[in-house]
């Protein structure tokens, strides 16, 4: 059962316990962790060991755009439109993945399979993830929201009449929540969920540094799949930042800070916001936390206190949430991106079915919450979604002026059908790791 921490505020929450009750009754159910993987360790590392590839299957379509910049953004969108097409004004998810993740993690499967059918959902795949290409000199950070807007305009285009909600998780949990605090009333989004945010990230980076396993186990995992994936792109990247990818290489063993002030803080976004003087200097300006006060549509985070990558310290609790619509829940355990429950310990030698995420109901009755329109809540209904992109020089391009330059696309014609969970055994199993910050 998750513990609800309520906005420190006089005025109604958006997301009142009474409505949540009704709703998204799992999320009152109790947790009740796989006795074979006791603490937020073991959960978070069976993340990464457990073979989830029969599971939670889900079929995508991947359509991919030029962006502003000369960038590729791809979008993996479930059921395959060109197989299964839904109507025009089908609820829709928007999915931001975790670090070097991807539609293929089964932390995302497992929430899109759990959906009714007739939802259509669309991962956002990060510059670079899951076989996505990169053809610009900039990745992507966790403070970078151009791509998701840019995404969220092109599915406002094709899907005018579809209601649209998001779920985030980790990095794309932060990510998810600073773009809702910059957009305010201005978002087509109904809401969205934030499953195990980093919400701050200066803290989130002291706590990590400050054990054992967080420095040399977590925070040099994630910087090795990180520094994969810029090895697996530098012909792309290299003729603008060939010295930051020769440092990179001189690093041994590097961890997540040392990555991020080498690397992120350079070229995690497009020439408009990078690059920060130092990772510290990155992480202020993207932690989340400094945007929540903007969030004016319901936000709903989950997290565990014994997370051993996003620390609890690093949550906007405590008496700093003070947004009536932001509502928290928070689990004693479950790890990072874990919450596993039940199932058998011969699924650690691959000889049965993995553990069940407790996670993906309560947050696909939240979705199907926010995607509704009930009367009996006070929830705005997408104050942004008149907003349409329009044309200007062969590109669809945002209707804000401010915007044009750097929120836009233009079709590529590229696209392909796939199923998630073929790539191979692990929840990152298109990166190698654990799923982070």
């Amino acid at each position: 059962m998750a513990t609800l921490h309520l906005p420190h505020t006089s005025a109604p929450p958006l997301l009142p316990i009474s409505l949540l009750k009704k709703h998204v009754p799992s999320l009152f159910k109790p947790f009740e962790p796989t006795w074979w993987l006791p603490g937020g360790h073991m959960q978070t590392i069976f993340c990464t060991v457990g073979d989830f590839t029969q599971v939670d299957r889900v079929r995508w379509e991947r359509r991919v755009v030029e962006t502003r910049d000369g960038g590729r953004l791809a979008l993996d969108i479930h059921p395959p439109p060109s197989e299964e097409p839904l109507p025009e004004g089908a609820p829709t998810v928007v999915v931001c993945h975790g670090l070097t993740g991807g539609s293929h993690e089964s932390y995302v499967r497992a929430v899109v399979s759990r959906l009714p059918k007739g939802y259509r959902s669309v991962v956002v795949t990060f510059r670079g993830c899951a076989g996505s290409p990169v053809t610009s000199p900039y990745m992507y950070s966790g403070g970078s929201t151009h791509d998701l807007r840019t995404a969220i305009l092109y599915l406002r285009h094709h899907f005018p009449f579809a209601p649209l909600a998001g779920v985030g998780f980790s990095l794309g949990a932060n990510v998810l929540s600073k773009y809702l605090g910059e957009e305010g009333a201005d978002t087509p989004l109904r809401g969205g969920v934030a499953i195990g945010c980093p919400y701050d990230m200066i803290e989130g980076d002291r706590a990590l540094e400050s054990s054992f396993l967080g420095k040399y186990v977590y925070s040099r995992a994630m910087a090795k799949n990180l520094t994969r994936l810029m090895t697996l792109h530098s012909s792309a990247l290299s003729p603008k930042w060939g010295g930051q990818l020769d440092f990179l290489r001189s690093l041994r063993f590097p961890r997540l800070k040392e990555f991020d002030d080498a690397v992120t803080c350079k070229l995690g976004g497009t020439h408009r916001e990078f690059p920060f003087p130092s990772a510290e200097a990155y992480y202020t300006w993207a932690g989340s936390i400094h945007y929540l006060g903007g969030v004016r549509v319901p936000l709903l985070g989950l997290s565990s206190s014994d997370d051993p990558v996003v620390s609890i310290s690093s949550w906007p609790a405590q008496g700093r949430n003070t947004n009536p619509c932001i509502t928290l829940a928070s689990t004693a355990h479950g790890g990072h991106l874990g919450w596993f429950t039940s199932g058998s310990p011969l699924s650690l030698l691959h000889r049965a079915p993995p553990p069940q995420r407790w996670f993906a109901q309560p947050v696909s009755e939240a979705l199907q919450l926010l995607l509704s329109a009930l009367d009996e809540t006070n929830i705005p209904v997408a104050p942004g979604a008149s907003r349409q992109a329009v044309q200007e020089d062969g590109w669809w391009v945002s209707d804000r002026e401010g915007e044009r330059q750097w929120v836009g696309w233009r079709e590529t014609g590229e696209k392909g059908t796939f199923v998630g969970g073929e790539e191979g055994r692990g929840d990152e199993s298109g990166s190698g790791g654990i799923a982070g910050l």
